[in-house]
């Protein structure tokens, strides 16, 4: 989602001119509903934000399976790890587009591919750190040790 006007319009250019319209889609603000559809059938989560808080999106695409290139900024390094993911500087688009492309090794001759995150590991992974229940159990255990 581009708050600004003149970002979406540079994006939309860059994606036509690279003629990757079949490959990558801006939807702008969806609801909750529209969003699980949008990740379930998707195969990379890229969150490219100049400033960030702790994002939520990574979260939601870490739930959803789904591997994470985001830029260094806000909680990005709490969320992301070798098995789930890069993190790239803000604004090094090479990177960003090498991490996009090496996400999927090419397998075989044909145009199959296999990936190098297991989507399971990525979801279970993040729900075990940030599922209601795993920050329910965190706040009790910092709340035992400063009682005791």
């Amino acid at each position: 989602h581009c708050t600004k006007p003149y970002e979406r319009r540079n994006l939309e250019k860059q994606i036509k001119t690279l003629r990757l319209q079949k490959n990558i889609f801006l939807v702008g603000q969806k609801n909750k509903d529209e969003i699980v559809d949008i990740l379930t059938s998707s195969d990379l989560f890229v969150h490219p934000s100049r400033g960030e808080n702790f994002s939520v999106a990574i979260i939601e695409g870490q739930a959803a399976g789904l591997p994470v290139i985001a830029t260094l900024c806000g909680g990005a390094t709490e969320c992301i790890n070798e098995n789930n993911g890069k993190i790239v500087q803000i604004g090094d688009v090479e990177e960003l587009s090498k991490q996009i492309l090496d996400n999927k090794i090419k397998y075989l001759s044909d145009l199959s591919y296999i990936y190098k995150y297991n989507k399971m590991q990525i979801s279970k992974e993040c729900l075990d750190k940030f599922s209601s229940s795993a920050i329910v159990q965190q706040i009790n255990n910092v709340l035992n040790s400063v009682l005791k």
